[in-house]
C-alpha cells in the first residue's frame, strides 16, 4: 500500500513535478482525470442553483452538471470562512473547482448552516450533503464510485470530516457509506482536531473554536464527535493536503499529525507542504504546482 509522500514546494521540485507532469498527460493516462482541456467545455455545462438538501433555508447547492448522459467524476465542494461566515457563492470559491469542471467533471457547490455558537450545524449539513449527492446521483449522472471531496480552511475540515464519518457505519444520521464510494479527498489546510487547534488559540481573542462553539464546555464533545482525526481507520479513503508550513490559523502540525495518523493504517495519502505560507496567500506558480500534485494524485487512484 502506497502511504504518506511528503512534497515541500520549492522551485526545484516545482520544475521537476511540472516536466514529470507534461510527460505523463502527453502520455494520455487516466485520461478524464489528466485529458488536455478541451477549450469548448464551458458550452457543455448545466448549472442549477440552490436546490434544498434539507429544510432550512441555508442548507443549499448547486449542482453543475456535464450535458450529457455519460456518469462523470464528482467534486464536493465545501467553502471555508471559519465556519461562521462567507458563502458558496464567493467568488473565490472558483478556483479550487474549476480545474475539475474544465476536466469535465460534475461539481456540487455546498452551503451550509453558519454563524457564531452554531457548532456542530456545518459537520451535520456536509454529511447530509453528502447523502443527497447519493440519492439524486442517477438524476444527474453521477458516478458514485468517483465521489471527490474538496475544501479550504473550514472547507477542509468539512471535506475530511464527511469523507471519513462515511467509513464507518452507523457513525451519523447521514450515513451513505454503502451507497456512495468516496474516491479521495482534496484537504486545503483544514483543522483535523477541534480541541487541539482550541488548545492552540488559548487566550486569543479570535479562537475560531470559541467562536464556532457556543458553550465552551461542549468543545471537548465536539471535538471527539466531529474531529477527522477520530475517523482514521484503513477503510479511510486516500487524502492529499496541502498546508503552509507557517499558517497561524490552522497551524501545519495539524497535517503532520493527520498524515502519521494515515501513514500508520497504510491508507495513501500525500501533504504538500508550502515553506513559509500561510492560510491562503499563496502565489500563481505555487497554485500551478499544487493543483498539478492534485491530479497527479487523483490520476494515481481513479481507475
Amino acid at each position: 500500500m502506497k502511504t504518506m509522500m511528503i512534497i515541500k514546494l520549492t522551485y526545484n521540485t516545482m520544475f521537476k513535478a511540472l516536466f514529470f507532469f507534461l510527460f505523463i498527460t502527453s502520455c494520455s493516462i487516466h485520461a478524464q482525470v489528466l485529458s488536455k482541456p478541451d477549450y469548448t467545455w464551458a458550452h457543455n455545462l448545466r448549472l442549477k442553483k440552490n436546490i434544498s438538501y434539507g429544510e432550512d433555508k441555508a442548507q443549499k447547492l448547486d449542482v453543475y452538471s456535464q450535458n450529457d448522459t455519460q456518469l462523470k467524476p464528482t467534486l464536493i465542494y465545501f467553502h471555508g470562512g471559519n465556519w461562521v461566515q462567507s458563502s458558496k457563492d464567493a467568488f473565490i470559491n472558483h478556483q479550487f473547482y474549476i480545474y475539475f469542471l474544465e476536466k469535465g467533471w460534475n461539481v456540487v457547490n455546498v452551503e451550509y448552516r453558519l454563524g457564531k455558537g452554531t457548532a456542530p450545524n456545518a459537520a451535520q449539513d456536509v454529511l447530509c450533503a453528502v447523502k443527497w449527492v447519493a440519492d439524486n446521483a442517477e438524476t444527474y449522472f453521477i458516478d458514485t464510485d468517483k465521489i471527490v471531496l474538496l475544501g479550504p480552511s473550514a472547507g477542509g475540515h468539512l471535506a475530511l470530516i464527511s469523507g471519513l464519518m462515511n467509513t464507518v457505519p452507523d457513525s451519523h444520521s447521514c450515513y451513505v457509506g454503502d451507497k456512495i464510494k468516496v474516491k479521495a479527498i482534496v484537504n486545503w489546510f483544514g483543522a483535523s482536531d477541534i480541541s487541539n487547534l482550541n488548545n492552540y488559540h488559548h487566550g486569543k481573542e479570535n479562537n475560531p473554536i470559541k467562536v464556532w462553539v457556543k458553550d465552551p464546555q461542549a468543545i471537548e464533545e465536539i471535538s471527539r464527535e466531529y474531529s477527522p482525526i477520530h475517523y482514521v481507520t484503513n477503510n479511510a479513503p486516500p487524502v492529499i493536503t496541502i498546508h503552509g508550513d507557517y499558517d497561524t490559523i490552522i497551524p501545519f502540525v495539524q497535517s503532520k499529525k493527520l498524515h502519521k495518523a494515515l501513514d500508520k493504517v497504510n491508507v495513501q495519502n500525500q501533504l504538500v507542504t508550502v515553506p513559509g505560507g500561510g492560510h491562503f496567500g499563496f502565489t500563481k506558480e505555487q497554485f500551478q504546482f499544487i493543483n498539478e500534485q492534485i491530479f497527479l494524485f487523483l490520476g494515481s487512484i481513479m481507475d
